[in-house]
């Protein structure tokens, strides 16, 4: 009966852990289209 808890454990961990990489990977697209997104303001500003 220990074997299928372990597993269990192991599979929640791991998708633990593709969840955290998941978010940090959407926080850099964002962080990235916030950069461009800047940019592309500034870029309008010293153009007016």
């Amino acid at each position: 009966m220990m074997i299928p808890k372990i597993s269990m454990r192991m599979g929640s961990h791991l998708l633990f852990k593709n969840a955290e990489r998941a978010k940090m990977e959407e926080v850099m697209v964002e962080k990235k289209k916030n950069k461009i997104v800047f940019a592309k303001s500034i870029y309008l500003i010293f153009i007016c």
